[in-house]
């Protein structure tokens, strides 16, 4: 009597090399690699399973299976590595967002209360500029003005630079 052929090998090898399939599909899809950790390690063991249960032949769709395995397997961890590096980072980063808005807001402040500032909006090929250069000396003769007609203090009382 002759023996059937174990079929358990190849129907292992079928198994792994679809589930790795999917398996890689899932992990190029950017942000969405990371779930594909899982079915690459089930394809993996598949794959395992499948080589010791299989005799010389019918090996060719087990190794297929374990290196799209491996290899999806391989891309979806260095997705989830970067991935947890980049949360590390999310303090660093807003830190960083915070401290450069703040110089800049600064430097904004700095320059209106100076007097010497531009403003400049461009659109559609539009361009409208707004340029304030204020002279010191014509802003205390002002203030001086100001206040003879309102009465708040003397002429006297403006601190000259």
């Amino acid at each position: 009597m002759e023996q059937k052929p174990d079929r358990s090998a190849q129907n292992f090898g079928i198994a792994a090399l679809v589930t790795g399939i999917i398996t890689f599909i899932l992990a190029v899809i950017p942000c969405i690699g990371v779930i594909a950790l899982i079915p690459g390690i089930i394809t993996i063991i598949l794959a395992v399973v499948g080589l010791t249960r299989s005799a010389t032949e019918g090996r060719g769709l087990v190794i297929a299976g374990l290196i799209i395995g491996v290899v999806a397997t391989m891309i979806s961890a260095s997705q989830l590595a970067i991935f947890s590096k980049g949360i590390g980072n999310r303090d660093n980063i807003v830190n960083e967002i915070r401290n450069a808005v703040e110089e800049v807001r600064t430097e904004i402040l700095d320059e209106i209360e100076s007097g010497d500032f531009s403003i400049r909006v461009e659109s559609g090929g539009d361009v409208v500029e707004i340029k304030s250069r204020i002279d010191p000396e014509k802003l205390e003769k002002k203030i001086e003005k100001l206040e003879k007609l309102e009465g708040i203090a003397e002429p006297d009382t403006v601190k000259k630079k």
